[in-house]
């Protein structure tokens, strides 16, 4: 599982010491609060990993768990501890994905590899929480980068991942579009096998046709 990092949700580095901590805290919780941003739910995420990260690091328990599984993760070469988790954190790294995507090489793409990353990131934990939020633009958005980010996949990739988009609560016109992407991409894979069997034929038809001539 990865880890999330606190120091960074309180704007602070690592060194930061304790009365720091509770400062940065109270000027967070003081604009992230409920009662200042009644219905706005990228507040409420907020404010609730603030306090998250408050806790942990305040307590000399949970602190110190924390920063050894930190240490741990680092010296192991494990990716750096993760972000608050919402719409436009997501649609950011969806944003690099796409475009980091496009620059490769279909015929040399580790498409297992991708399907994998894809599918990680569309985990149950990242559509509830787009669901939650209910940016219906955002998570078309969204969705949108990953059709796009899936491009060189086969037909039983793009069903695989496109089944965990269609739970993503996202404008009308984007089911169409998942559907549009995944038919063309069996209707593709339809033509190449047929190609194959044409040329096979005219092959036979060609072999046939030299022999019936040199009889």
């Amino acid at each position: 599982m990865e880890l999330t990092d606190y120091y960074q949700i309180l704007e602070l580095p690592a060194s930061a010491s304790m009365e720091e901590i509770k400062k940065s805290y109270r000027r967070m919780a003081l604009a992230y609060h409920p009662d200042k941003n009644a219905g706005d739910p990228y507040a409420a995420a907020q404010f609730a990993v603030v306090k998250e990260a408050y806790e942990t690091l305040t307590d000399p328990i949970r602190r110190n768990q924390y920063l050894q599984d930190r240490w741990l993760a680092k010296a192991s070469g494990k990716p750096k501890p993760k972000s608050v988790l919402n719409p436009e954190t997501l649609l950011r790294q969806m944003i690099a994905k796409e475009r980091a995507v496009a620059m490769m090489d279909n015929h040399r793409m580790n498409k297992d590899g991708l399907l994998d990353e894809l599918l990680r990131i569309f985990n149950g934990e990242a559509i509830g929480m787009l669901n939650d939020f209910g940016d219906l633009s955002i998570n078309s958005q969204i969705v949108r980068l990953a059709i796009r980010s899936s491009a060189a996949l086969g037909f039983a990739g793009r069903s695989r991942l496109y089944e965990q988009l269609l739970r993503i609560n996202a404008e009308p016109s984007v089911a169409q579009e998942i559907k549009r992407s995944l038919n063309s991409r069996l209707n593709s894979e339809r033509w190449d096998r047929a190609k194959i069997w044409l040329l096979l034929f005219v092959v036979t038809a060609i072999c046939a046709l030299i022999f019936m001539v040199s009889r």
